[in-house]
């Protein structure tokens, strides 16, 4: 049976509709419309790579099937491609991790602890024969492309008992019983997960098992991978409003984003590289970012990430000939006339000629800012770069003639001339 989403209805796709129908096997290996399973219940299934299904096993009022089945869902055909068409059909391996024409598990059901990789291999756990009266804990593995069977892990005897070890502890002697029933699970990271299922038909477990495979032993190489999230941006502290772009690092090839900027605009984006972020309100800004691709997702916040500072308004104020400026980490004067003033780098500054002045001063966090022009009118006395009195003649009678040359510009002298009879 098929279920269609898009219509929300089932579709009867394939086999009888005859309770008990037998299975028709035609060709090992051939795919023909007249193949089909017979009517079976509690086996593992898979789905390949390329979206086809798969079956192993199963019970009958007669017995247990170990026979393997592909159902190609562009052709809409059964093939027998593994197993016995006979019932109860016993195991045939010689060691583990050993891979041999051969080898294959024996009949059996309720074999519902069942994976499939990212390589595209079928694992399988446990399962019952014989009635209900025996129960497995052997773990195997499928190659679909080698058409070959792999016992990984556990006995070749039924009816084990477990090995429980310390919880939480990998050990090469921990193993779960023999069991049937229950639920299987793959992670990300290739690990096999198993939970409960009962050992025989009046206890049921709650116990949850994880089995990493061996890279020797059918581990896959080829393990698909959630994002590992990283990011950068053009700046990260910044002394004004303006807008900044930020990039990708992420790992493991994501296909998707989820940007969320706190306090900017715009405050999300789908985008790989969002640029144009624009920070218009001083303070400090939190980044999150989610990446994810076919395996899952991950997720980066950045608290505080962004620190947008206000710049600096220093003030200046004269007192008496003197230019002062508000506090500030560092100081530089100018001149509206000369610009910038060699060595005026103190708060307070000592102006030599009239003239328009301000101070541009850094705060504690590195902004800078330009504070309002002071224009100055007058110097004093004191202020003079030189003064120089001259009296001729000298000595004199009758008349003498002062001269006062000064200087209140570095590059302009006055002088004043006073006659005295």
């Amino acid at each position: 049976m098929k279920f269609d989403v898009s219509v929300n209805n089932w579709i009867w796709m394939h086999g009888s509709s005859t309770i008990g129908a037998p299975g028709n096997y035609g060709t090992l290996g051939v795919a023909a419309v007249t193949n089909t399973p017979g009517s079976r219940l509690n086996y593992s299934h898979w789905k390949d790579l390329a979206g086809n299904l798969w079956l192993m096993g199963g019970k009958t009022p007669n017995g247990f099937y170990n026979d393997m089945w592909k159902f190609d869902v562009n052709t809409l055909m059964w093939t027998w491609v593994n197993g016995n068409s006979n019932l109860n059909t016993a195991a045939n391996y010689f060691s583990n991790c050993s891979s041999a024409i051969t080898d294959m598990p024996g009949g059996r059901g309720e074999n519902r602890y069942c994976w499939t990789d990212a390589c595209g291999r079928f694992w399988m756990y446990g399962g019952t024969n014989v009635s209900y009266a025996t129960f497995y804990n052997d773990l195997w593995q499928y190659d679909p492309t080698l058409n070959l069977w792999k016992r990984i892990n556990g006995s070749a005897n039924s009816n084990q008992p477990g090995n429980y070890g310390s919880i939480g502890v990998a050990a090469a002697t921990n193993i779960p019983s023999s069991r049937w029933g229950g639920n299987a699970s793959i992670d990300l990271q290739g690990a096999l997960w198993l939970f409960g299922g009962s050992e025989n038909w009046s206890t049921f477990k709650n116990d949850l098992w994880r089995f990493v495979p061996d890279s020797n032993c059918g581990g896959c190489y080829n393990i698909a991978q959630a994002p590992i999230v990283n990011l950068q941006s053009s700046d990260t502290i910044f002394c004004e409003k303006q807008c900044i772009d930020f990039t990708d690092l992420s790992t493991n090839n994501p296909i998707s984003w989820q940007w969320n900027f706190a306090g900017a605009s715009p405050s999300t984006s789908t985008d790989q590289n969002p640029a144009g972020i624009c920070y218009n309100s001083y303070g400090s800004f939190d980044v999150t970012l989610i990446a994810c691709n076919s395996a899952g997702c991950d997720t980066l916040i950045l608290p505080g990430f962004i620190n947008e500072y206000q710049i600096p308004a220093p003030t200046i104020i004269q007192s008496g000939d003197t230019l002062i400026s508000s506090t500030a980490v560092s100081y530089q004067w100018y001149s509206v006339d000369s610009g910038l003033i060699i060595g005026a780098t103190n708060y307070n500054y000592i102006p030599t000629y009239a003239g328009s002045f301000y101070v541009i001063v850094t705060d504690t966090n590195g902004c800078e800012g330009a504070s309002n022009t002071i224009f100055i009118t007058g110097i004093n006395n004191h202020l003079f770069n030189s003064l120089a009195i001259t009296i001729v003649p000298n000595p004199f009678h009758n008349e003498v003639t002062l001269s006062f040359n000064y200087s209140l510009h570095i590059n302009k002298t006055t002088t004043i001339e006073i006659k005295i009879p």
